[in-house]
């Protein structure tokens, strides 16, 4: 899974985000993962997030935690 870095733009119903590649400026839906459900983990529109892409051409992907 391809690791790339981008900025929340959205929040969208059910943990899913709008989310702007930082390298190519694409714009793409997010879940977040199941660890961050678990421990509560809060993200605010405006914050920098690495994403877990298995497709390098689709445009959803799962954001995890670092």
């Amino acid at each position: 899974m391809a690791q790339v870095d981008g900025i929340v733009k959205e929040s969208l119903p059910n943990a899913k985000f709008r989310v702007e590649l930082v390298a190519t400026k694409a714009v793409i839906v997010c879940s977040t993962s199941g660890k961050m459900r678990k421990n509560f983990v809060r993200v605010l529109v405006g914050d920098p997030v690495k994403v877990g892409r298995s497709c390098p051409f689709g445009s959803s992907c799962r954001r995890s935690m670092d």
